[in-house]
């Protein structure tokens, strides 16, 4: 053997010296025991609520809703096999956001393999489960694994925003006893099935401003081709008889086959961007109020228009609205989907590529400038920078072209009738229209 192939033999031995003690620092155990003592916390706190759940104890409609639709997965392998109105008192089916039903479903499977081991883990917390019916057993420890997973999550969230590992620790226990997310998530109701992937979609959101623009022309061709792949073939399903458990496990599989993508694409803003797509629409799967996701990412993308931060590459998250309106029955054969992009939860996310679109045409443009340096131009007088006025003025004429549109959406149908059936104009509860019209409407089908 050279002295050169022992120099290279001692170099890698080295460098797997390094990557252990890496593995092995100070700060990953840290994390790995605050992830465990969150875990443990969260399912303790929101376990305690087993102790005195027996069978037959969930509370309202929704709830039995949800829990029939598990039963139907446990003997069925289907959500579509009963008849919707005789086990919902109210004509607004919550068809296409029950996916707490599956996670039960999952809460089921780990009962019928580790059930022992789980009832020991919960006497050892100091929960003694009520139920003894495994259907029941199962609905009731989805209340309390459900929130736990999204407390470890949440735990990241706050790690990237706070900095500090011991603060995130301290929000994550705060968001684990939360009484105002308490009273949702322990209800066995749509919001208990969307918390996971709601705090996840956050995440994600906060890991793409953090994280690179993706320069390698293969990998972003790869992203686009996988997510406009998938909504085809997500798309396809959504036309099958009965076809809820297709869609939601190629949702998970579309998902986590991305995600084991991770060592490859970490960093990468794009790759973020179309996890995304997939987690918001596994939110959406589970509750409607998933519209918070593109609601808050758009409105934060304006305001980095106005601050000069690159977002160029977001298109990588559209195929998301594909997703969502195919599970909201908006994008069907024959219809155009037209709706879907002028939805009140789209629109800032579409008004912050389009402003960052027509700036970058615009931005040179001569008529642009001669706007800008009129006199009489009254936004001149309050910004002084140049860029920003152009910006500022693009936003202006945005604005005042969707003027007609704004008026007849938020005065016509949203504040000189807020009982409609958009949306926007409708109760807290899942959205659903409070008219009496509509109610007889149905009730005399």
């Amino acid at each position: 053997m050279t002295s050169g192939d022992s120099n290279l033999n001692n170099n890698n031995q080295e460098i797997k010296v390094n990557r252990l003690r890496k593995i092995l620092s100070w700060g990953i155990l840290t994390d790995i025991l605050i992830i465990i003592f969150i875990f443990l916390f969260a399912l303790g706190s929101r376990g305690l609520l087993i102790s005195f759940l027996g069978n037959y104890s969930l509370v309202g409609p929704d709830a039995y809703l949800m829990f029939k639709y598990f039963e139907s997965l446990v003997f069925n392998h289907t959500v579509n096999s009963f008849t919707y109105n005789l086990n919902y008192p109210l004509p607004f089916y919550l068809y296409n956001k029950d996916l707490v039903s599956y996670l039960a479903f999952l809460a089921y499977l780990m009962f019928q393999n580790f059930g022992n081991q789980i009832i020991a883990l919960l006497n050892i917390l100091q929960i003694h489960p009520a139920s003894n019916i495994i259907l029941w057993l199962a609905a009731d420890f989805t209340n309390a694994y459900v929130p736990a997973i999204a407390s470890v999550i949440f735990y990241f969230l706050a790690k990237n925003i706070l900095k500090d590992r011991y603060l995130a620790l301290f929000s994550s226990m705060i968001f684990a006893i939360n009484p105002f997310l308490t009273t949702r998530l322990i209800l066995f109701d749509t919001e208990l099935g969307a918390i996971i992937f709601l705090v996840l979609s956050l995440y994600l959101i906060i890991k793409y401003f953090n994280g690179k623009p993706e320069n390698n022309r293969y990998k972003k061709l790869f992203l686009i081709l996988y997510s406009i792949i998938s909504l085809i073939i997500f798309y396809k399903t959504s036309l099958l008889l009965n076809p809820d458990l297709y869609l939601t496990i190629e949702l998970f599989m579309f998902f986590f086959i991305l995600l084991l993508l991770y060592p490859i694409f970490r960093g990468s803003r794009a790759y973020y961007l179309t996890l995304l797509i997939f987690t918001t629409a596994l939110t959406r799967k589970g509750w409607g109020g998933w519209i918070i996701i593109p609601i808050v990412f758009g409105l934060t993308l304006l305001i980095r228009y106005f601050y000069d931060r690159d977002y160029k590459d977001v298109y990588f998250y559209l195929p998301y609205i594909g997703f969502t309106g195919i599970l909201d029955n908006l994008l069907t054969p024959g219809s155009l989907g037209i709706g879907l992009f002028l939805s009140y939860h789209n629109l800032f996310l579409e008004l912050s590529m389009i402003l960052i679109f027509l700036y970058e045409i615009f931005k040179d443009n001569k008529i642009l400038e001669r706007i800008t340096e009129n006199r009489i131009f009254i936004i001149k007088r309050y910004i002084k920078d140049d860029k920003l006025l152009k910006k500022a003025t693009i936003f202006l004429l945005i604005f005042i072209i969707s003027l007609p549109f704004l008026i007849d959406k938020l005065i016509t149908s949203f504040l000189y009738n807020p009982f409609t059936y958009s949306r926007m104009g409708s109760t807290i509860a899942e959205f659903q229209p409070t008219t009496a019209d509509i109610i007889w409407v149905y009730l005399d089908k």
